[in-house]
């Protein structure tokens, strides 16, 4: 279950992600962001979860300016 938190992220950077085993880059562009459970959900505004992020890694990604938080 996903619980979606109100304000937008800006991926204002290309950013690496594990999916599948493999490793895929989330384009720049504005995502809804979803609590899912231990993680970040990274949403397009179409309702489908684009990728997930564990807290630690959104956070690093939002203080080193690679995700802007708007809203």
């Amino acid at each position: 279950m996903s619980t979606n938190l109100g304000p937008k992220a800006i991926v204002k950077e290309k950013i690496q992600y594990g999916s599948n085993g493999g490793c895929s880059t989330a384009p720049r562009g504005e995502y809804n962001i979803e609590a899912r459970g231990s993680c970040i959900g990274l949403c397009e505004c179409d309702g489908g979860c684009d990728f997930t992020l564990s807290f630690d890694s959104f956070q690093q990604h939002v203080v080193e300016g690679r995700i802007a938080i708007c809203g």
